[in-house]
């Protein structure tokens, strides 16, 4: 039969006539389609690994958040902890 070279640089084309696949770039190709269904923390996190792996291990820089919006999560955070300390007190379960 005809055989058409794959469009690949990796694969070869064996002496029974299959085409011989790069095992690395597969697992890649499958872990990046599996990515797409990341959603919210998970897909950050994916993106920051991925970048790590392209670039050989530098950290992507964060993202600067305005110090008065800075200020005003951190006391949010603030009185979720002290209402859930307090709901806890009131149930009685620590």
């Amino acid at each position: 039969g005809i055989i058409i070279p794959s469009k690949h640089t990796d694969s070869t084309t064996t002496a029974s006539g299959g085409v011989e696949l790069d095992v690395q770039q597969t697992i890649r190709e499958i872990h990046k389609f599996g990515a797409t269904g990341f959603q919210g923390t998970q897909k950050k996190t994916h993106q920051k690994e991925t970048y790590e792996w392209l670039t050989g291990g530098r950290t992507q820089k964060r993202q600067k958040i305005p110090t008065k919006i800075l200020v005003g999560m951190r006391q949010k955070a603030l009185k979720r902890e002290e209402r859930l300390k307090r709901e806890l007190k009131e149930s009685g379960v620590v």
